[in-house]
C-alpha cells in the first residue's frame, strides 16, 4: 500500500509540474478544454496505476470468515413428535460448486454432469436432538457430498435423504432403532426436470 501511494504521489507531481509549465508558457491559459483533458488524463493515469499494482486481493479475514460462516440449521420433524433433525447449513458456495456444468432447456438449470438442478444448495451434516430428552444423535457416518431432501418416514423410525456428489444424486436411509446409516439403491436418481426425488411408502419396512 504505501509503494502505491509513493507511486502516485510521484505521478501526481511530474503532472502538476508539467501543468505549471503549460500554463506559464501561455499553451492552457484560459482554455478550459484542456484543463479538463489534463485532469482527465491525469485521473486514468491514477487507475492504470492503482490497477496493476495491485494484483490479486483477498478480503481481509473477519469479512471472509463472515461470508464462509455457517448459516443457521435448518430443520424437520418426526410425525410422532418425538425427534427434531437439525439440518446444518455451509456458508456461500464454493468456487468449484460455481463451476458446474450447467445446460438450460425450457427455463430449467440441469447440471448434465449428475443430471440434477445446477447450484442447488444442501447441508453439510444431521444432528437429531429427542425432544422428550437431552438425547443428541450426530450421524457421523455420512458419507461425502452434499446432503438434501430430508424427511423422517411416516411411522417416525427411518430418515431419509438425498446426497449429491460428483457421480450423481443418491438415496440414503438412517435407521433410528439400528442407529445405521446405508444406501438403499446403487443406481443413481436422474432428477434433470425436478420435483420429488423419493416417496414413502404408507407402510414402510421396518
Amino acid at each position: 500500500m504505501r509503494l502505491i501511494i509513493r507511486i502516485i504521489l510521484q505521478q501526481l507531481k511530474l503532472w502538476h509540474t508539467a501543468y505549471n509549465l503549460a500554463c506559464n508558457s501561455g499553451i492552457y491559459y484560459g482554455n478550459k478544454k484542456m484543463e479538463y483533458l489534463f485532469l482527465s488524463l491525469l485521473l486514468i493515469s491514477f487507475g492504470i496505476h492503482a490497477q496493476s499494482d495491485l494484483g490479486y486481493q483477498t478480503p481481509p479475514k473477519i469479512m471472509a470468515d463472515l461470508v464462509d460462516a455457517p448459516r443457521r440449521p435448518g430443520a424437520t420433524i418426526s410425525d410422532d413428535k418425538r425427534w427434531v433433525a437439525l439440518l446444518h447449513r455451509p456458508g456461500a458456495q464454493s468456487i468449484s460448486e460455481l463451476a458446474q456444468p450447467e445446460e438450460k432447456l425450457a427455463g430449467l438449470r440441469i447440471n448434465s454432469a449428475i443430471f440434477a438442478p445446477s447450484r442447488s444448495t444442501g447441508y453439510t451434516g444431521i444432528e437429531l436432538r429427542s425432544l422428550q430428552d437431552d438425547k443428541r444423535i450426530l450421524l457421523a457416518d455420512l458419507p461425502e457430498g452434499k446432503v438434501m431432501n430430508v424427511s423422517f418416514s411416516p411411522n417416525s423410525k427411518n430418515l431419509a435423504f438425498i446426497l449429491e456428489n460428483a457421480d450423481g444424486l443418491s438415496l440414503w436411509n438412517y435407521n433410528l432403532k439400528a442407529g445405521k446409516t446405508r444406501r438403499i439403491a446403487d443406481n443413481y436418481i436422474n432428477a434433470s426436470l425436478g420435483g420429488r426425488k423419493y416417496r414413502w411408502k404408507i407402510a414402510e419396512a421396518e
